[in-house]
């Protein structure tokens, strides 16, 4: 709950009240209206639709607007970390694997990306 907060207000603050009102009220029927068609014999309630939209259009901000960020690397290291903490525990997921896919170096023991976001973002090696 407190994650619906922080991101609502910081959506808020770019965007507008209506703008976002209309973007969680979409992903919210929209992510009920798909858990009900894929899992029709469970009973889910919540906002998580609502939160992944929110969150999808963070995303979808911060890729259209890389250039004007001045903090890059902070953005970078964190997309790292959180994904390696979701690829270690949920590997077979395809929206993990989207975000980051890593494996052990074998020289090194260091995880490297070799897919996913993490690793379009990822400076060339030599």
């Amino acid at each position: 709950m407190l994650s619906l907060v922080r991101i609502g207000i910081c959506l808020e603050q770019q965007f507008g009240f209506l703008r976002v009102e209309l973007i969680y009220m979409l992903s919210r029927f929209g992510g009920s209206a798909l858990s009900s068609l894929f899992l029709q014999n469970n009973i889910l309630v919540g906002a998580s639709g609502a939160l992944f939209g929110l969150l999808g259009t963070m995303l979808s901000e911060l890729i259209t607007n890389w250039t004007i960020y001045s903090n890059q690397s902070a953005l970078v290291s964190n997309l790292y970390f959180v994904s390696q903490l979701l690829h270690r525990k949920y590997s077979g997921n395809l929206l993990v694997n989207m975000l980051g896919k890593w494996k052990e170096s074998e020289y090194s023991g260091q995880s490297v990306p070799v897919g996913g976001l993490a690793y379009y973002v990822t400076a060339p090696s030599r």
